[in-house]
């Protein structure tokens, strides 16, 4: 098991106020997987990009942001431009962005999709290979 320890080996000591954060953090946390029926193993709390977020102080989002590679992507749910790797279309017509499957052209002349779990519109820029939400549905 890995020691409370900072960059240089020494040891971390928090105090009773961090341990309230930290407690909190991993309560919601534990409640989010819960709620959603997930099992959760020692490994997920290395892992947790909900975990890390609560714990940098950032709060939940009422619906859990698109993934990428298997992550939430929270720059993307937040408006930020990303970066993508990968964009291509299936023969029905779904729109695979970075191994998600889960997004359908609103208005392809456009950049236009629309992330079907969440219903929210995004920008993809075509020279740029990068992708941004629409805070406006098109």
């Amino acid at each position: 098991m890995q020691e409370n320890t900072d960059k240089e080996n020494n040891p971390v000591q928090l105090n009773e106020e961090q341990i309230v954060f930290v407690r909190s953090c991993i309560m919601k946390w534990l409640t989010v997987k819960e709620t959603l029926g997930k099992k959760t193993y020692a490994a997920d709390a290395i892992h947790s990009s909900l975990l890390t977020r609560l714990l940098e102080g950032k709060s939940l989002l009422p619906i859990p942001p698109p993934k990428r590679f298997s992550y939430p992507d929270y720059d993307l749910a937040e408006g930020k431009t990303v970066s993508i790797m990968e964009i291509w279309e299936d023969k029905e017509g779904v729109v695979v962005i970075d191994q998600e499957p889960a997004w359908k052209w609103v208005n392809k002349d456009n950049g236009v999709l629309m992330h079907e779990p969440t219903g929210d519109h995004y920008m993809f820029d075509i020279k740029d290979r990068t992708i941004k939400r629409l805070l406006d549905k098109v």
